[in-house]
């Protein structure tokens, strides 16, 4: 078994490829060297005379990938060289901006004491990781969504070395500029699941869920509803209320209708959905939105519109036998504004609620068809505190808007989001990923030799 090498310089190569929809192959013909130098070069390997980065510096100029002086002397650095100087760019025949405030790629990894900037050369979007911000979650990769690039995509950092980069989807070219949102990763690395769409000229969106490897390979349709499908969480490990053990394949998600589709408004709630052979059932029918399986498998907490906005739990077996109901009930219902909810273990939750005006983070116990009040406030420093999602019993990740654009109106409906990190033994609200680019939908998964061959990270020799 061999680990590959992850070396900023060839996640940088990586990343314009992808950024343009080239391959290794279009940038070797394009430099005049063998394939397996710009394979070796991605691997890691210190191939790299400076001759051969100019040559690849002009070739991603000419491709319109990089127009910044900082972003060549990046891949200069990266590689182990000095600054591009003054008169290289006139035998390159290039014109490289070099206004200091314009967009940067940094060649920096998570060790020293240097912010990280990963930032690609379009209008908006900008990553911010601290080394301290990082150490919270040692251990594993973050999955997330991100507007940086124009368009929803979901990124992958890389928590060793320090860099962030969109996964290339092996989708149709005419779906590369939809919205992907909402990752979640099966218990086994062997999948992920997401949503994806662009929102139509009514501002209703109509998304479908999506499942492929975590390489972006093998990417398959799994819901096929004339309606919005969203927010996919896998099935634990575990058994179901009645002892049989789940079906590994299954995710549950929420179903919602326009609101003017009221012929439609049956299909509204909770479903599950294997996602081999394409077998639905509804669980609910109301509206519900944002399930998730307690740890054990035994239950799926969900928030509910239905008269006030509550968290409800379902109880749910592993085998669900037809026209059998799931045993329910309201596990909050406070008076205040409650959504979006996840699982400290299988006995807490964490949720959000609007009081007074703003939202923040609580937690709950959990008891079988008891309806709890006076939940513990558990974030309080920045506003828009929502979407909780809990790794380990112990890492908590949400995303907040500390920086809400206002307009005349009051805020602005497309709020840019940040993502925080809470250790929950230590309570410190830490910001994770900042910068001015929408980022939402965290989604730690850990660096076990198991998922570091779903991404190709090792090699099985």
């Amino acid at each position: 078994m061999r680990t590959k090498k992850s070396h900023p310089f060839g996640n940088l190569i990586r990343h314009y490829l992808q950024q343009g929809h080239f391959t290794q192959n279009d940038l070797a013909d394009g430099v005049e060297v063998d394939p397996t130098v710009i394979a070796r070069m991605c691997g890691g390997e210190r191939l790299t005379d400076r001759s051969r980065i100019l040559a690849i510096i002009r070739w991603f100029y000419q491709q319109g990938l990089i127009c910044h002086e900082q972003e060549a002397t990046a891949l200069l650095e990266a590689a182990g060289h000095a600054r591009l100087n003054a008169i290289e760019p006139n035998e390159l025949g290039i014109q490289l901006e070099t206004d200091s405030n314009n967009e940067q790629v940094s060649k920096e990894g998570v060790s020293g004491n240097t912010v990280i900037d990963v930032k690609t050369p379009v209008e908006a979007g900008i990553f911010n990781f601290h080394p301290d911000r990082l150490a919270v979650i040692e251990g594993y990769d973050l999955w997330f969504s991100s507007s940086a690039q124009g368009h929803w995509q979901i990124w992958r950092l890389d928590t060793q070395s320090g860099v962030a980069l969109p996964v290339e989807f092996a989708i149709p070219w005419e779906q590369q500029k939809q919205d992907l949102l909402v990752p979640a990763i099966s218990i086994s690395n062997a999948k992920i699941a997401f949503a994806m769409d662009a929102i139509h000229s009514s501002n209703a969106y109509n998304r479908d869920l999506y499942v492929a490897k975590l390489d972006g390979t093998d990417v398959r349709k799994v819901t096929h509803l004339p309606l919005d499908t969203y927010h996919p969480s896998w099935v634990p490990d575990g058994e179901g209320k009645g002892g049989e053990r789940h079906n590994q394949n299954n995710i549950v998600y929420h179903v919602e209708i326009d609101e003017k589709s009221t012929s439609q408004l049956r299909q509204h709630g909770i479903w599950i959905t294997n996602v081999d052979t394409g077998q639905s059932r509804q669980l609910t029918c109301s509206m519900d939105y944002d399930p998730v399986w307690s740890p054990n498998g035994q239950y799926i907490a969900y928030h509910s519109l239905t008269s006030t906005w509550c968290i409800k739990i379902l109880e749910y077996p592993a085998i669900l036998h037809e026209q059998e109901a799931c045993y329910t009930w309201v596990a909050t219902d406070g008076g205040s504004k409650a959504t979006s909810v996840a699982w400290v273990n299988n006995y807490e939750i964490i949720f959000a609620a609007e009081v007074d005006g703003k939202w923040d983070l609580y937690k709950l116990p959990v008891l079988r068809g008891k309806t709890l009040t006076n939940p513990e406030r558990i974030t309080c420093k920045h506003e828009g505190n929502m979407y909780p999602a809990i790794f380990g019993e112990r890492i908590l990740l949400w995303q907040a808007y500390p920086h809400e654009p206002k307009v005349e109106d009051g805020p602005q409906t497309d709020k840019l989001a940040e993502l925080f990190v809470m250790d929950l033994n230590q309570g410190v609200e830490t910001p994770l990923i900042t910068g001015v680019g929408n980022v939402r939908d965290g989604f730690l998964v850990r660096r076990t030799p198991s998922y570091l061959r779903q991404i190709g990270e090792i090699d099985v020799t």
